[in-house]
């Protein structure tokens, strides 16, 4: 590897190039130049990925911000109806209890007087049962 460990070692390379094809290759042959450039082609080209990657990074970012703004503001409008739904709900169910205790109220007092008559009836059982001395 090269030094910032991007690309080829020149070494491993005429070690590999050696082995390979049986012909011995000096320290600084020519040929070597090659790992070199491809090293420096291999560095240059990382760079252009990492300002790529920046850009694409912005421009997502951008994209990304854009249509969370959207979908913050339909979020909003959808909780928005549904609490109105929610609570036009609600009011409705209340005015339907409010007809029931209104009914079951109506009915309550048409027994208001039977209820009156019964307990007037059964306090003078109870002195006349205690004025005669009880029930024997």
């Amino acid at each position: 590897m090269s030094k910032n460990s991007i690309g080829l070692d020149p070494e491993e390379i005429r070690k590999m190039l050696m082995e390979e094809h049986q012909v011995p290759l000096e320290e600084h042959d020519p040929i070597l130049m090659e790992v070199t450039l491809f090293n420096a082609f291999i560095q240059e080209y990382n760079r252009l990925l990492q300002l790529h990657h920046g850009a694409l990074k912005k421009s997502m970012t951008s994209i990304l911000g854009d249509n969370s703004k959207e979908l913050r503001e339909l979020s909003n409008a959808l909780m928005n109806e549904a609490v109105r739904t929610t609570i036009e709900n609600t009011v409705t169910e209340i005015a339907i209890h409010k007809t029931a205790m209104e009914t079951f109220l109506a009915e309550l007092r048409k027994y208001y007087w039977v209820t009156i008559g019964c307990s007037v009836i059964c306090v003078l059982a109870v002195v006349g049962v205690m004025t005669l001395g009880g029930v024997r």
